[in-house]
């Protein structure tokens, strides 16, 4: 990623952390920076990291850069949803057999209407829009650039949305209304069905040790709990939308 880093440095991204390692180690050293997660219940730390995400794609679009893989975003879900299924009885007994028939009902409806989006300028992508991975404070940063990648600005900005719609009680119509950006995802609103949050963090808790997972399984289950309640809520939402 040092390449990256030195591109987005040459053309004054502001939110990025230089590399301080020469060139020829094998290890990448930013500086130490004082700062605070993003908290996507504020409205105004909403506000920044989707600023910061609109920067990057707005910086960075029509490049190319060869050796940064191309986001399949439909395909990666569509082998989530096959691997969430052949773990059908392994997860079960965590989430109850009711829950786990439920997700898989709204992620098939969800891939029934799901096509990749065709954008004609892709950009960079962070790749990993979770909270941690904004810090604000004096300096706003976006950090962690591992899983960065080339394609359509849309499917960050829906992925982003994923992550913040259990904060604002899966109120499509919040987001939609305070963050100008999301005006971009309007016709591709029925991306937010799938429940992608729900079937990566269930996948990821098998490969928690057994001794790790209580506290894990509290907040899955609390989670899945809310996520499935508000199945309902978020298909409306979109329907009312499309009509």
């Amino acid at each position: 990623m040092r390449n990256l880093h030195d591109r987005l440095e040459q053309v004054d991204f502001p939110y990025s952390l230089p590399i301080t390692s020469r060139k020829e180690s094998p290890y990448i050293v930013q500086p130490w920076v004082d700062g605070r997660e993003a908290d996507y219940r504020s409205r105004e730390d909403r506000r920044q990291t989707l600023h910061m995400l609109q920067t990057l794609h707005e910086t960075t679009a029509g490049w190319y850069i060869s050796y940064m893989h191309e986001q399949r975003l439909v395909e990666k879900w569509r082998m989530r949803f096959e691997k969430f299924k052949e773990q059908k009885h392994a997860l079960q007994p965590f989430m109850g057999a009711a829950a786990f028939e439920e997700i898989c009902r709204q992620t098939s409806k969800a891939l029934q209407q799901i096509t990749p989006i065709i954008t004609r300028e892709k950009c960079v992508l962070h790749g990993d829009v979770v909270h941690h991975n904004f810090l604000l404070g004096t300096k706003p940063l976006l950090i962690d650039f591992d899983l960065a990648c080339i394609g359509s600005p849309e499917e960050e900005v829906l992925l982003w949305m994923h992550r913040v719609l259990p904060h604002v009680d899966y109120q499509i119509d919040v987001i939609l209304q305070e963050q100008p950006y999301t005006n971009t995802v309007l016709a591709y609103l029925h991306f937010l069905m799938f429940p992608n949050e729900l079937l990566r963090e269930w996948l990821y808790m098998l490969q928690v040790s057994p001794e790790k997972r209580p506290v894990l399984l509290n907040y899955l289950q609390e989670f899945t709990e809310e996520a499935v309640m508000y199945f309902p809520r978020v298909n409306n939402q979109i329907e009312a939308y499309k009509s």
